[in-house]
């Protein structure tokens, strides 16, 4: 299977983006067919990936005494996750803090759980891209081994953008 670089238009020669594509603030984003199946061997592969991240947040959980905030942070309402991955972090954050919105962004939702809270929203979006949310839109926003995947040169505009 081929996979092209975010803006993801094409994928095994489907046509992702179609004739209704979703749209927001300006920037197209990849839609996912419902009858898009996957290879058994890219789903063996995601379900490897997603273990592996599970894993690495339990160690983080354990090096961080449990602690999901750096510094400890109180009267959350909204949260921002860049990269979610499998949404470990996120998952326990929107289980942990029910009355909070955890908006998890990732250029992928291969590895999204099936059984998610109400108060976690997925979203497919490329951090490598300016954010469209608005300023002072989140409280915290959490960022997270995602240093191999940001460009070299959106490192100063990504600092901005989660600072905002």
């Amino acid at each position: 299977m081929t996979m092209l670089a975010c803006p993801l238009l094409e994928v095994a020669g489907q046509n992702l983006i179609g004739d209704s594509p979703i749209v927001d603030r300006g920037r197209h984003k990849p839609l996912f067919p419902s009858d898009r199946t996957q290879e058994a061997g890219e789903l063996t592969e995601n379900t490897q990936e997603a273990d592996r991240l599970e894993s690495q947040h339990q160690m983080l959980n354990i090096v961080f005494d449990d602690r999901l905030f750096f510094p400890p942070v109180t009267g959350v309402r909204s949260v921002l996750d860049c990269g979610y991955g499998a949404a470990s972090w996120a998952i326990e954050v929107a289980e942990k803090h029910p009355s909070c919105t955890v908006v998890g962004v990732d250029i992928s939702l291969h590895m999204k759980p099936d059984d998610m809270p109400e108060n976690f929203i997925p979203q497919l979006d490329d951090i490598n891209h300016a954010f469209t949310f608005d300023a002072n839109s989140f409280d915290f926003v959490h960022s997270r081994l995602v240093g191999g995947g940001i460009n070299k040169g959106r490192w100063p505009a990504y600092l901005r953008d989660i600072k905002k």
